[in-house]
């Protein structure tokens, strides 16, 4: 990545942006901190970097030691609440925590000028949502947050790039998995039977993928409709 930023731009890497603790984003932070980047993330993630951020880096470390072996976890050295702004008078960029979405600590890049918008996890183009520290009903509201935007294009979390459709995509999920499930929690229905019942066509119609396929997150919103607790 960095050999790629330096492709376009000689400038120095100042910066580095955790939009949430994962380490599919957050584990490389300590190769742009050897080169004076300092990584940054919300407030409300700094928990999550202490707790299960390091404890996946350790386990890496132990089941992929010729990735993880040679490398020490590098946490953010900044945090903002809110809202953190970076602005050299020609560019600017908007660091903004909406909410609980896929993570408490879930944060997006804003780039005004252009209206690119960087989610993270909090809005990907596909069957790619992991739901297992999310909030369903929080993550809703965190995606009408970015509707407010003048979005010209979403650079999700993972998938391809698209336009602020893709917020509305990743929003409608959401919105009818919730309905889905509670309608069958309404007719009596077992879990066990809202995994085989389960309709959510438009979810295949943007992503291929038939929503029966991800039981994790079914399991995740009964649990939250239900109030059961989080399914084992």
């Amino acid at each position: 990545m960095i050999r790629l930023i330096h492709k376009t731009t000689d400038k120095p890497i100042r910066y580095v942006f955790d939009t949430h603790y994962h380490g599919d984003h957050a584990d490389g932070n300590q190769m742009f901190a050897a080169i004076g980047a300092t990584p940054i993330a919300s407030e409300e993630s700094r928990s999550q970097f202490d707790t299960k951020g390091l404890a996946g880096f350790e386990k890496s470390k132990q089941t992929n030691p010729a990735v993880y072996g040679r490398l020490n976890y590098q946490k953010p050295i900044l945090y903002f609440p809110r809202k953190l702004v970076i602005d050299d008078g020609t560019q600017r960029v908007e660091l903004l925590h909406f909410g609980h979405a896929h993570t408490p600590g879930d944060a997006v890049a804003w780039l005004p000028k252009q209206g690119l918008l960087f989610t993270g996890d909090a809005c990907v183009n596909g069957a790619f949502n992991y739901l297992g520290d999310g909030n369903s009903a929080s993550w809703i509201r965190v995606l009408t947050e970015m509707q407010k935007l003048p979005v010209q294009r979403v650079c999700p979390g993972h998938g391809e790039m698209g336009g602020a459709d893709v917020i509305e995509k990743q929003k409608r999920y959401f919105v009818e998995l919730r309905e889905a499930v509670q309608r069958l929690v309404d007719k009596g229905r077992t879990l066990d039977q809202i995994r085989q019942q389960i309709e959510v066509p438009s979810f295949k119609e943007w992503t291929g993928v038939d929503v029966k396929t991800r039981a994790e997150n079914i399991d995740f919103v009964y649990s939250e409709l239900t109030g059961s607790g989080k399914p084992k």
